[in-house]
């Protein structure tokens, strides 16, 4: 499944596994409110839990490159704000 990061999603994010960028894109893609924190987690790590599937998937190395950008973005130690991307998560 392809999931697309957006600039909204990186704007409207947070340092948190439900809320950040790829949290957000992720729940687009399944057609899931934003403000819902039961549907996926993403793990620091690369790891993403979709819990109402039951799955544990990894992402590929771009989208953790990008986790690392994004919390720096964040938590301003970077002006670098990280560029909207895609991946494909393999369900």
């Amino acid at each position: 499944m392809k999931i697309n990061v957006t600039q909204e999603h990186i704007y409207s994010a947070s340092c948190h596994k439900c809320y950040c960028p790829i949290a957000l894109a992720i729940k687009d893609a399944f057609d899931v409110p934003d403000v819902s924190d039961e549907f996926v987690d993403v793990g620091g790590c690369g790891v993403v839990e979709l819990k109402e599937l039951n799955k544990t998937i990894s992402l590929p190395d771009h989208a953790v490159d990008f986790i690392d950008s994004y919390d720096a973005w964040a938590r301003r130690t970077t002006s670098y704000c990280p560029k909207p991307f895609e991946f494909e998560l393999e369900i």
